[in-house]
């Protein structure tokens, strides 16, 4: 029996069309250093996990693989989480305030795309697992991400210093140093001196 074909495009189309916006948004000089972080936390984070909680626990479970089965994985799953990781970190906030919400708002997004997946016929698991233990495996999930991305990458330690050198205000020297009352004489003679030298160079001219 052939499968709908909403079953059979669902992965590819996600697959290209975010792979699409890595492109767009992603830099190419920092894409190697985000495609890296999006595969080890995205890719290889999520066959861990599946292999976890379908292998071994059995509470979910991919169903229809068509011709992207591999090992009872879908093969399209961690190329899928990969560009999605990539996209997350870009857009990573750098302030606290901004960064929890952040992360608890994408662990809520996976609930919705994990039900999207089931809808679509791939992907299923048992009752209690959803939404609320699964909330917190995704929030750990997305903050171990992030964790990892700002403590190790060059990317984020650049950002940092860059907030810190503009943040810094200027220290402007003139207002601390005074220098005594004949070295003051002296510099504005010298100063009136080359100022006449200059006028009268433009005069001859």
């Amino acid at each position: 029996m052939a499968m709908p074909i909403v079953t059979t495009l669902f992965y590819p189309t996600f697959l290209v069309m975010t792979f699409i916006l890595t492109l767009i948004f992603i830099p190419r000089k920092k894409y190697k250093n985000y495609f890296i972080y999006g595969f080890l936390i995205g890719g290889l984070g999520d066959v861990i996990v599946v292999s976890i909680m379908q292998n071994l626990l059995h509470v979910m479970w991919f169903k229809n693989h068509g011709i992207f089965y591999v090992l009872g994985h879908i093969a399209l799953s961690p190329p899928s989480w990969t560009v999605t990781v990539m996209l997350f970190l870009y857009f990573l906030p750098k302030r606290r305030w901004f960064l929890y919400p952040y992360i608890a708002a994408w662990a809520g997004n996976s609930i919705g795309y994990a039900y999207v997946v089931h809808n679509a016929g791939l992907y299923d698991f048992v009752s209690w697992l959803y939404p609320i233990p699964v909330y917190f495996l995704f929030l750990g999930w997305w903050s171990f991400g992030a964790w990892l991305f700002m403590k190790t990458s060059p990317l984020a330690n650049e950002n940092k210093i860059l907030n810190h050198v503009e943040e810094r205000p200027k220290l402007n020297l003139r207002r601390y140093i005074v220098l005594p009352k004949p070295v003051r004489k002296r510099v504005d003679k010298v100063k009136f001196i080359e100022t006449r030298k200059i006028g009268s160079k433009r005069t001859q001219e």
